[in-house]
């Protein structure tokens, strides 16, 4: 897990020192050099799932983890079951009566073959705190996992 956050944590700095260094007129910052406004760049995350302040100089992004595309794992009204190695069965959606607004049915599957769960009852959510005007630091290491980072919108990383 700390490794996750570690992972996620170098690409957004990245991102963060990009846009302080690419454009910074565009940041407001006051004559003991702490910044007073967001970068425009900000502007462009999911407002429903991302939650960006900042608070003197570091900037605080806070995320429920919920992603914004469609998926036939969000909760719906098909009601998904498994049988467990030890015997009981594990459903999911059975109470379910109305299908959540992102929810689409399965293309390349059927629910008999998905798995139990949605994406819904998924607790995601983190905060993570960095430097409002962060420097580029002098070495970079590969994380190992590929790209990672917070995507504003629906992306692929």
């Amino acid at each position: 897990m700390k490794m996750f956050y570690l992972n996620l944590l170098l690409p957004i700095l990245l991102l963060i020192t990009c846009i302080s260094y690419g454009d910074e007129d565009v940041m407001d910052v006051n004559n003991d050099d702490t910044i007073t406004t967001l970068h425009e760049a900000f502007a462009e995350f999911d407002i429903d799932n991302i939650s960006i302040a900042l608070d003197g100089n570091q900037v605080i992004i806070e995320t429920n983890g919920l992603p914004n595309h469609t998926s036939p794992y969000w909760s719906n009204s098909n009601e998904r079951c498994l049988q467990t190695p030890m015997g009981t069965e594990h459903c999911s959606n059975e109470d379910v009566t109305k299908d959540h607004p992102l929810f689409v049915a399965p293309i390349v599957t059927s629910y008999d073959q998905m798995a139990p769960g949605n994406i819904d009852n998924f607790n995601g959510s983190f905060t993570l705190i960095v430097d409002a005007n962060p420097s580029l630091a002098s070495s970079s290491t590969a994380t190992g996992l590929g790209p990672t980072g917070i995507c504003k919108r629906l992306c692929n990383l």
